[in-house]
């Protein structure tokens, strides 16, 4: 019988363009393979205490776009 190892790594959760893609894949994957076996890992379930979703969209936010309060928070927060 065939196995996938599924690894997701984002920390963005549900807007995660990776994560949705790898769940495609894998919804994808069962349907040729109905025997075969999932081994699903989240890399990022024990979360990086400085590093969420706050602080990613914080960095990459556009110029033209207001930062949230908890972005602003997070940014300040961070070792120079």
């Amino acid at each position: 019988m065939p196995t996938l190892l599924a690894l997701d790594v984002s920390p963005r959760g549900d807007r995660s363009i990776s994560r949705a893609l790898g769940k495609h894949f894998v919804e994808h994957w069962q349907a040729r393979n109905p025997g075969g076996t999932v081994i699903y890992r989240d890399l990022n379930a024990s979360r990086i205490p400085y590093m969420d979703n706050d602080l990613i969209a914080g960095v990459y936010a556009p110029p033209d776009v207001e930062r949230t309060p908890e972005m602003q928070m997070t940014l300040r927060s961070q070792p120079n």
